[in-house]
């Protein structure tokens, strides 16, 4: 289990030499929205995550207590030796439902007027998958699959000014190891034309630090449009 701590932003161009930069091809397909339970492939590799707002409160505990069983129960669909058995977990549109039900204490929280980023850390857990789980999984979800190709692009070089890297052992780590990047993710149809960057960073600290690249346009991390788990079941007009 981890957590992420990423921000979002549209973008005014793409940068020079785009097709330059390592990427991954990706496709990804979800089960449920609020939490996310998502399926992805990204070029050969398969998995399942569990995406979350972080509790705040006492309920906390019950939040963990349901995430533990959404990872005992994706563990018994990678370990059945049927992937056809496995699908039963999520065999129809009542047992997805189900899960929505399961999970309906976590509140989603995107208002696009007001990000903090106190509220933009998610609890995150990945569960590896074959090709086979992968797309019977796929074919039980609902709404738009999710495809895009997502670049891999250094961190702009003022970023973080030297004081803040100095004071932050995080984030001078991470500048030094080069682990922080910007993904720039090109959707395909049905949201050809939508352009979104993504940064990660260590800590929450590093996120309220960080200063955009000048090719970046509008902060969109608490806007719920640009969130894949809401695009899956958005009805696509334009991009």
């Amino acid at each position: 289990m981890g957590v992420e701590i990423e921000r979002k932003f549209t973008v005014k161009k793409l940068p020079d030499n785009l097709e330059s930069y390592p990427f991954h091809v990706i496709e990804q397909a979800y089960l449920n929205v609020s939490p996310a339970i998502r399926v992805r492939r990204e070029d050969d590799t398969y998995y399942m995550t569990y995406k979350a707002k972080r509790p705040e409160s006492a309920s906390s505990g019950q939040h963990f207590v349901d995430l533990e069983h959404t990872v005992d129960a994706g563990r018994r669909i990678v370990d059945s030796e049927n992937a056809a058995s496995a699908g039963q977990h999520f065999g129809d549109s009542e047992h997805t439902s189900s899960a929505g039900q399961h999970f309906s204490g976590a509140e989603h929280t995107a208002d696009a007027a007001s990000t903090s980023v106190q509220q933009i850390g998610q609890t995150e857990y990945n569960l590896p998958l074959d090709a086979e789980s992968y797309e019977h999984l796929s074919a039980k979800a609902d709404g738009n699959v999710i495809r895009k190709k997502r670049y891999l692009i250094p961190l702009n070089e003022d970023a973080f000014s030297p004081e803040v890297a100095k004071a932050h052992p995080e984030i001078k780590k991470a500048l030094e190891s080069g682990s922080m990047k910007i993904e720039l993710d090109v959707f395909e149809a049905p949201f050809e034309g939508r352009i979104l960057a993504e940064v990660e960073f260590p800590s929450e600290e590093a996120a309220s630090f960080y200063k955009e690249a000048d090719w970046f346009d509008e902060d969109v991390t608490s806007n719920i449009r640009y969130s894949n788990a809401h695009m899956s079941r958005e009805i696509p007009h334009h991009a």
